[in-house]
């Protein structure tokens, strides 16, 4: 039977987790939405038509896909309580705090997807690893022609898909050369933490091995930690690209390290339902999760060439 999956906010869920919740008390008002079929930008459109706050006084924790039914947080500089009538978003939850929610607050995006057909869940793991690859929506139309020019000359939102997409060709170009084996001189990440360090000792090779530790890819900029190996500066040749060219952008480019596998948990398939369960960290894309379950050579192509989830893909003959 044919396994299919096309993303409408009837097929697509996702909840967001933050790392704390709100005290009950202070400047910011803190509230749960629900949203469906709309991004988190129309949201707060739309929240500021009906309240008369200013979308650029309202904070947010991370983006929202737009074809999805989605909970996510906003807060905003109010001391008093919202009422909001749109049949496109309703507030679930609301409550005060002492700060404003900042990008990176979100702990988990637990994950619905609603398939159509019949699909054997492979093994028993509630964990699945895959590569941690940006998703094609992070891109939108842009595209990289001359990339040498592009990252020479762009600046803000256009620089740091820039970035996304010299991390996508650097996770391909690492997979070609090493598969999943850490490299003497990675910088290592942790499942749960944004902390990092440079490594050479074995231990940690075998902690890498078993999950405890993951090696970390180059969000290229500025003031990115480098490795101690030559990978990253050898993947930049192969671009036609220095450290140098990557430095112009200044503080808007600084750089960071991504984790270059992820993994998503309490991974589970509800066959009654046709629906899969799971949940990822910040950062990382359900549609990814997707491509590497059921399309996982589609991922050495480079994010043009994946399939639009919103016009519906056949995942399984």
């Amino acid at each position: 039977m044919t396994l299919t999956f096309r993303q409408t906010p009837e097929t697509f869920r996702v909840d967001e987790e933050l790392f704390f919740e709100p005290s009950g008390s202070g400047e910011h008002l803190f509230v749960q939405i629900e949203k469906t079929g709309i991004s988190t930008a129309q949201a707060k459109a739309i929240l500021e038509a009906q309240t008369g706050l200013s979308v650029a006084s309202m904070k947010h924790a991370g983006l929202k896909d737009k074809q999805a039914t989605c909970t996510q947080w906003i807060s905003l500089p109010t001391h008093h309580s919202l009422e909001i009538d749109h049949p496109n978003l309703r507030i679930l939850r609301q409550s005060f705090h002492e700060h404003s929610i900042g990008l990176g607050h979100v702990r988990w995006n637990h994950f619905h997807l609603k398939l159509n057909g019949e699909w054997t869940a492979p093994g028993t793991s509630d964990r699945q690893v895959f590569p941690n690859f940006f998703g094609a929506q992070r891109f939108g139309c842009w595209a990289p022609v001359d990339l040498p020019t592009w990252v020479r000359r762009s600046r803000g939102d256009v620089f740091s898909r820039v970035q996304s997409y010299l991390f996508n060709e650097y996770l391909r170009f690492r997979i070609a050369s090493h598969g999943r084996k850490p490299i003497p001189g990675d910088i290592f990440g942790f499942p749960q933490s944004k902390k990092t360090f440079v490594s050479n000792h074995a231990d940690d090779m075998l902690r890498c091995e078993q999950g405890e530790i993951i090696p970390t890819g180059p969000i290229f900029g500025a003031k990115m930690p480098v490795p101690d190996h030559q990978l990253e500066v050898d993947f930049l040749a192969d671009q036609h690209l220095t450290w140098k060219d990557l430095k112009k952008p200044g503080k808007r480019g600084k750089g960071a390290r991504r984790l270059l596998w992820v993994e998503a948990v309490n991974f589970r398939y509800e066959a009654s339902a046709q629906e899969l369960v799971f949940s990822l960290r910040s950062g990382s894309y359900a549609t990814v999760l997707l491509l590497h379950l059921f399309m996982p050579t589609i991922l050495t192509c480079p994010f043009w060439e994946w399939p639009d989830f919103t016009d519906g893909v056949v995942l399984r003959e």
